[in-house]
């Protein structure tokens, strides 16, 4: 043993460094042995439960689900989404404003319609002489201009 204790910690450095390297290091993605999950163990014990539905997945299958329907004299079976539908064309017929504007929104979102019925195109709102800007400008103060507006 040496009288010198710094030489000696030098030493036990340098034997350190020799020694192989452990074979497994703890770092990104790699977590310590005993705080990994132990096998058969869940990563979230109180978390859904196997089976249950998501509310798209539920609420498709009731929409799915056949009703019986009377039309005039006849009852006939049909899913609730197409009632739903035909309750909300029929409504839009009789004049509902708010079930037509549903029945629009739904067309439009299906693709079945391009714009708003009676909307100018891009060309005509692009024509707007001056006058028709001032005129805008005092409706719309804070630039915000309906669908489609400079």
């Amino acid at each position: 043993m040496n009288d010198h204790p710094v030489e000696d910690n030098v030493e036990g450095l340098e034997a350190e460094a020799a020694s192989p390297a452990p074979a497994y290091e703890v770092g990104y993605g790699r977590p310590p042995r005993h705080s990994r999950f132990k096998p058969g163990q869940s990563g979230n014990p109180k978390g859904r439960k196997r089976g249950t539905r998501n509310t798209g997945t539920l609420l498709q299958e009731i929409l799915d689900e056949k009703i019986v329907v009377r039309e005039g004299d006849r009852e006939k079976k049909i899913t609730r989404k197409e009632a739903w539908f035909r309750q909300l064309t029929n409504k839009a017929l009789k004049g509902d404003a708010r079930a037509t504007t549903a029945l629009f929104g739904i067309l439009r979102d299906l693709g079945h319609m391009e714009r708003e019925p009676n909307a100018p195109n891009d060309d005509a709102r692009k024509q707007l002489n001056e006058s028709d800007r001032a005129i805008m400008q005092r409706l719309f103060p804070n630039g915000v201009l309906p669908e489609g507006g400079e």
